[in-house]
């Protein structure tokens, strides 16, 4: 079964009722193996994606092909022309092309059912000039396989050849960034970060490659194309985790532990700098499918909206998993990426669900000064420092011993705008981090 999943700005060209793709044997000497008609799914279309008021229309195209036992690599290949005219990291995008593949290896005739990995989140996104962006299309694999993940070129067009040839768009440049936030892509939890600075429509493809036994087994390609906008009325939104977690320095990324069999909670609230605006608040990962299933809640809708997930891990689990927490106010949206680990020594590591310590910031986001205050469940031999989103410390806000109980901090700072990190340990072991957005 092949799916083809194709989005579009309802003020745009309509979406067709079928689509054609092109199947080829990259194994033989005729390479060119069919052409098959996808259908638009009714069940899985939508006219309008809810809760995005710019107008997102999703359509899902299918069809079915029985593959020749004889070759080892498919490749499935969609294209269109044209892409928008407005696009500004691109030389002439009205008149280039569009290219999508996904590419199946069949080398092992041991496991003959094979799945291509796909992206759960949905590939929207609009964004404010100048803010720290995160945006993470969560890639997963439904088998299970290990998968890897990188930033490439968005393609134009494609010739039938061994190995096959495929161009990348004319005078493509990376998205337009300041120097504090280029356009990049964790390789741990695929978590996009960018700070941008430019006004426009910007396009950046990435591929997801599938591995089973150390080869790759499966190739699928994701398009997208990033509005920058004006944040005219300060729809600016953030997300603040309330549930301690832990960060790792490089790659940075966010992770909590989970013990198999115990129930796991995980708060996070989202707060937008205009207090009229409704908020909506929603999480994506494998965990909501599996059995018994995750769960994820919200309260609250104008300026302020909170979220809890609560997962119990089955006996025996234990995979490091991906999930994603998205908030939407009016025209953006804003990503907080978590790894859930299992926990290595359930006796001695603190779990999320057992720490009582409370970290707040404010103002968040902030501007040249940072408030902190601390609720220690017991003393600490602390160190309280601002991180960027790559690692480095920027500001040492305290260090020394703390006693159990409240404790409140000021500090002036004098830091670019960006995203940041409020991280306090306790000899030299991270118990609470926060993010902050400087303005």
């Amino acid at each position: 079964k092949i799916s083809l999943s194709l989005y579009r700005d309802v003020n745009g060209i309509a979406l067709d009722d079928s689509e054609i793709i092109n199947i080829y044997d990259n194994g033989a000497t005729n390479m060119f193996l069919n052409t098959v008609v996808l259908y638009k799914d009714v069940a899985l279309s939508t006219s309008l994606i809810p809760l995005f008021p710019y107008g997102v229309e999703i359509a899902v195209y299918t069809g079915i092909i029985t593959f020749p036992s004889q070759s080892n690599l498919w490749q499935v290949v969609w294209s269109n022309c044209c892409r928008n005219a407005a696009i500004v990291n691109a030389t002439n995008p009205g008149s280039d092309g569009m290219v999508l593949h996904t590419d199946i290896d069949n080398w092992i005739t041991s496991y003959p059912l094979i799945s291509s990995p796909y992206c759960q989140a949905l590939p929207v996104a609009y964004f404010p000039i100048n803010t720290p962006i995160t945006y993470n299309p969560l890639p997963y694999d439904p088998d299970g396989d290990s998968l890897s993940w990188a930033l490439t070129t968005s393609l134009e067009n494609y010739a039938a050849a061994t190995p096959m040839v495929f161009n990348a768009i004319t005078g493509f440049t990376s998205p337009s960034s300041a120097p504090s936030g280029p356009f990049s892509m964790n390789p741990v939890t695929g978590e996009i970060t960018w700070t941008p600075n430019a006004l426009g429509n910007y396009i950046q493809a990435f591929t997801i490659n599938k591995y089973k036994f150390g080869q790759i087994i499966g190739t699928v390609i994701r398009d997208m194309q990033y509005v920058i906008v004006a944040d005219t009325v300060v729809d600016s939104i953030s997300l603040v985790p309330v549930s301690p977690y832990n960060t790792n320095a490089s790659p940075l990324y966010q992770y909590v532990y989970y013990t198999p069999g115990q129930q796991l909670n995980f708060q996070i609230n989202g707060v937008c700098g205009n207090p009229s605006k409704t908020l909506d608040l929603n999480s994506f990962g494998s965990i909501y499918s599996m059995t018994p299933a995750a769960t994820f809640s919200h309260t609250g809708t104008n300026s302020t909206i909170s979220g809890t997930l609560n997962w119990t891990p089955p006996s025996g689990f234990s995979k490091d998993v991906t999930i994603v927490f998205r908030l939407t106010g009016g025209m953006f949206s804003k990503d907080f990426t978590l790894l859930l680990r299992k926990n290595p020594n359930p006796n001695n590591v603190t779990n999320v669900n057992e720490s009582p310590d409370l970290v707040t910031v404010s103002p968040n986001p902030m501007h040249n000064n940072i408030n902190i205050s601390l609720n220690l469940s017991e003393d600490i031999n602390g160190d309280l420092g601002l991180y960027s989103i790559i690692g480095q410390r920027v500001a040492t806000l305290y260090s020394g011993a703390l006693s159990k109980g409240a404790h409140n901090f000021s500090k002036e700072l004098n830091v670019a705008q960006g995203l940041y990190y409020l991280i306090v340990k306790n000899n030299g072991k991270i118990i609470n981090t926060q993010q902050v957005v400087a303005e």
